[in-house]
């Protein structure tokens, strides 16, 4: 099992590495990290938070570019499909940037 966790606190990041000892899992703390896995591996699953400390990705990205969890959700949808994750887990505490990504 390949999963791909993006999130920008350290502490979340800590919390998931001890529940997941020795499982495959690519930590990605920015939108432009967790794209660029995603191009690279398939993952089985893959966790997004929406926030992301506001910083706008060095990366060009289509007008949706905004430097969060959301550009995630986005390449997500626009992958092939035998490419995409099984399973995407949005763990966000901004209920409305979740359902923004939830909606894609």
């Amino acid at each position: 099992m390949k999963i791909l966790f993006l999130d920008d606190d350290a502490v979340r990041h800590s919390r998931f590495k001890a529940a997941h000892i020795g499982i495959n899992v690519t930590y990605a703390w920015t939108s432009i990290d967790a794209i660029n896995a995603l191009k690279e591996t398939c993952f089985d699953e893959v966790y997004l938070d929406h926030d992301l400390g506001g910083e706008k990705s060095q990366m060009t990205l289509p007008a949706w570019n905004e430097g969060s969890g959301y550009d995630v959700a986005v390449y997500i949808s626009t992958m092939p499909e035998d490419r995409r994750p099984y399973k995407v887990v949005i763990h966000s505490y901004n209920p409305v940037g979740a359902k923004r990504m939830e909606d894609v």
